[in-house]
């Protein structure tokens, strides 16, 4: 471990590892260790010492380290990449209404001429193709 460590947290280290502690008593210490803030190698080995706990105790104690492993697990999950599209779409989508409100409030926005564009879908048949569209979709 290159990262200096808390009196506190060299502490909870002592305890976690002590072999005449508790099972219990030494899952509390993990716990104290994994819920916080804690340097990776230190969280690292509340993490393993948990799952040791899992693998070979009884079934109350199983259940107790597997949930704080679990409990941290849930914690450190980040967005996945659909996420990260969705927010990257939304964010631009965000500034380019902004743009237009600044460019309304400066005059520079003009509204589209409705019935220009009322003409313009009737004249390349976009109308006729979603009347058709919405009927076919009513029919299944």
């Amino acid at each position: 471990m290159n990262e200096e460590v808390s009196p506190a947290i060299g502490a909870l280290l002592d305890l976690m590892t002590n072999p005449s502690l508790t099972i219990g008593q030494r899952i509390e210490a993990a716990r104290a260790i994994i819920e916080f803030e804690a340097p990776p190698a230190v969280f690292e080995l509340a993490r393993s010492f948990l799952m040791g706990v899992a693998e070979n105790a009884d079934f109350d104690l199983k259940i107790r380290a597997l949930q704080l492993v679990r409990k941290v697990e849930a914690r450190r999950v980040v967005p996945g990449e659909g996420q990260a599209k969705h927010d990257v779409a939304l964010a631009e989508r965000m500034a380019a209404a902004r743009e237009r409100l600044a460019a309304r409030a400066e005059g520079r926005w003009t509204t589209p001429n409705v019935e220009s564009l009322a003409e313009h879908v009737e004249g390349n048949g976009l109308a006729a193709r979603l009347q058709r569209a919405r009927l076919s979709s009513l029919r299944t």
